[in-house]
């Protein structure tokens, strides 16, 4: 009989007729950290979903601590001693930090013990004792991933699943919670499973580490040893080098510090009154240059200007077949992808208004924002992104149409209402044949001061509130911009936050 704490063998989840994860078999041994690495969209949060019983898994069994609980109900699951913190935090927010904490150990009777391991965890998070009377909604989401690490804590578990925990922090704050977890594992012996994308982190603090593509792990290996594989050092590190595949290096930005040369130029930023406007006399006068680039297994693809307007024409098109009219609103729920620049110039391109909505937000805030914005068309990353979106549309009645960028693992999924990006950018190029001429009025459709773009604000304070940006004003930013940070053609600028942030926003 192995010895490990947690053992999956060739499991086998899915949604629908959508396989999320296939064959996966792997094990976490007592008091290790283990680490499962891979992109978004590769089925991590599936395997602890399946873990924990939210899913129940199609093929395959799932033991822990010596006993089989495949397709258990998550209750009894979690009174064996294993505890999972979602993606997303999901923290109670309307009840405080401290009842929180005490939610987490409703499955045990021993009140000092219960009383022990709160104080430790205040030890761990000394702002959440600072907070303790405090709803937990009303904390950053830093805080509130303390408090849901915390909560799982409470529970006393054997075995700790933590899903995307880096997910939305700053580095700072990514560093202070892993050194905590490290240190949660050392001095308490609980054993982790970890999913994360930032792979640095992870391999920095696992022992042991599995890498997931496309729902299947294909390798394996301690995690000082993975660190030195070349694949991983290239696809997840981006420690790259010449090979099989050719140079991987960009040019370097060898003027990147030498700002004394740097002087405003209003010739910069191109004549327009409207975001249309301006994107389309860019293409005009810079139209083969590089626009934007995104890393595609470690390579630098780039896309030009001409490149970007035939997609977005496409994308603005599609919309108009659809019956999206000017002063509509789209709403764009991904991460950082070329796909979300697309769908959010074809949006304003067509007349309507952009949304962007954080991809680690929950179906709940995913609703109210579609519903608050009055969102007909909802562009969607990739599954399971979909999968908040189909838990939701029935109560959105104004949602229209949902389109995904990437149809990965979906080729059997067949629903009227969704579509993939590749199909609305066939309508649009056909909708633009019979409809010569109808691109340029849209884009001219709309005036300055008509609304461009919805952001909303956080809603730790209370309920999300969309701040209303017109043209004007995101032109007059770009400009004005200019004038603080000297700018020309060579520069390149890297986007760390999310699109839906109003900072990215006039770039």
């Amino acid at each position: 009989m192995s010895d490990a704490v947690l053992k999956l063998s060739n499991v086998e989840s899915a949604y629908g007729p959508i396989k999320a994860i296939r064959g996966v078999s792997l094990q976490v041994m007592p008091g290790q950290i283990a680490t499962v690495l891979g992109s978004n969209g590769a089925g991590k949060t599936t395997i602890l979903k399946t873990i924990s019983g939210i899913i129940d898994p199609r093929k395959g069994t799932v033991e822990f601590d010596g006993k089989d609980i495949t397709a258990h109900d998550p209750a009894t699951i979690v009174r064996r001693g294993l505890s999972h913190v979602p993606e997303g935090r999901e923290v109670f927010p309307l009840l405080s930090v401290r009842d929180n904490l005490i939610m987490g150990a409703y499955t045990r009777g021993d009140r000092d013990g219960v009383g022990r391991d709160l104080e430790a965890v205040y030890g761990y998070f000394p702002i959440l004792r600072e907070r303790s009377d405090q709803p937990a909604g009303l904390l950053s989401g830093g805080q509130q991933q303390m408090l849901a690490i915390s909560r799982a804590l409470m529970a006393a578990p054997k075995l700790m699943l933590l899903d995307e925990p880096s997910l939305g922090l700053s580095p700072r704050l990514t560093k202070e919670i892993f050194e905590i977890v490290v240190r949660i594992n050392r001095e308490r012996g609980t054993t982790l499973l970890v999913v994360e994308q930032n792979a640095h982190m992870a391999l920095d603090m696992a022992d042991y580490g599995y890498v997931l593509e496309n729902g299947r792990i294909v390798l394996e290996d301690t995690c000082a040893r993975l660190r030195e594989k070349d694949d991983v050092r290239e696809f997840y590190l981006g420690i790259h080098g010449a090979g099989v595949r050719g140079e991987r290096r960009c040019p370097a930005m060898t003027t990147l510090w030498k700002t004394n040369a740097m002087q405003p130029r209003s010739d910069v930023v191109v004549p327009g009154d409207t975001l249309p406007q301006l994107f389309r006399n860019a293409v005009r006068l810079r139209g083969d240059a590089v626009f934007m680039r995104q890393k595609e297994f470690g390579v630098w693809r780039g896309w030009s200007r001409n490149d970007t307007e035939r997609a977005v024409r496409e994308v603005s098109m599609g919309l108009a077949s659809l019956g999206f009219a000017p002063g509509d609103c789209a709403s764009i729920l991904s991460n950082t992808v070329v796909e979300w620049v697309l769908a959010d110039l074809g949006v304003m391109c067509a007349g309507g208004v952009s949304n962007g909505i954080y991809p680690t937000d929950a179906a709940a805030q995913v609703h109210y924002l579609c519903e608050d914005s009055v969102t007909t068309v909802l562009f969607v990353e990739n599954d399971e992104q979909l999968d908040k979106a189909l838990e939701v549309r029935t109560s959105l009645p104004n949602l229209k149409h949902i389109v995904v960028f990437d149809m990965e693992g979906l080729a059997r999924f067949h629903d009227p209402m969704v579509m993939s990006l590749d199909a609305l950018r066939e309508l649009g190029r056909a909708h633009d044949a019979a409809h010569p001429g109808l691109f340029d009025e849209r884009c001219n459709c709309r005036q300055p001061d008509d609304l461009a773009i919805l952001i909303y604000t956080s809603g730790t304070t209370g309920r999300p509130k969309g701040a209303m940006h017109s043209h004007r004003g995101l032109v007059y930013t770009i400009r004005g911009y200019n004038q603080i940070v000297a700018q020309d053609e060579r520069d390149e600028r890297m986007c760390f936050l999310p699109l839906c942030h109003v900072a990215p926003a006039p770039s």
